[in-house]
């Protein structure tokens, strides 16, 4: 992950709105960087999974969180777009990154963490 997905994953999860669904493929911080990536079989439930973040690189992890922004906006047609010059956008949030501009879409939706 880039380090702005990383920092918009740590966004994520301190949100109170988190929470870890089927299919969202996570990493895990170790003593040499983000390591350890976890799919399905170990997949964590609820709000809090200790020092584990969603893998906004990861294609599954992107389609949950599509799904999340639907949910949050109200809008079952809310789509991702990539332009020619690199950007992609989700509910008016523009990012380098697929990921993080789904993160972004999504902690908007959200709004303040109260």
């Amino acid at each position: 992950m880039t380090p702005e997905e990383t920092r918009l994953a740590r966004e994520l999860t301190a949100n109170r709105r988190w929470e870890w669904r089927d299919g969202v493929a996570h990493v895990r911080e170790c003593h040499a960087g983000w390591s350890y990536r976890h799919k399905d079989n170990d997949a964590p439930r609820g709000r809090s999974f200790g020092d584990h973040i969603p893998d906004l690189s990861d294609p599954a992890t992107r389609g949950c969180l599509l799904e999340m922004v639907r949910e949050a906006t109200g809008d079952a047609y809310t789509t991702v777009d990539h332009f020619c010059d690199g950007d992609w956008a989700c509910g008016g949030e523009y990012a380098p990154t697929e990921g993080a501009a789904l993160a972004k879409a999504l902690l908007a939706a959200w709004g303040e963490d109260d």
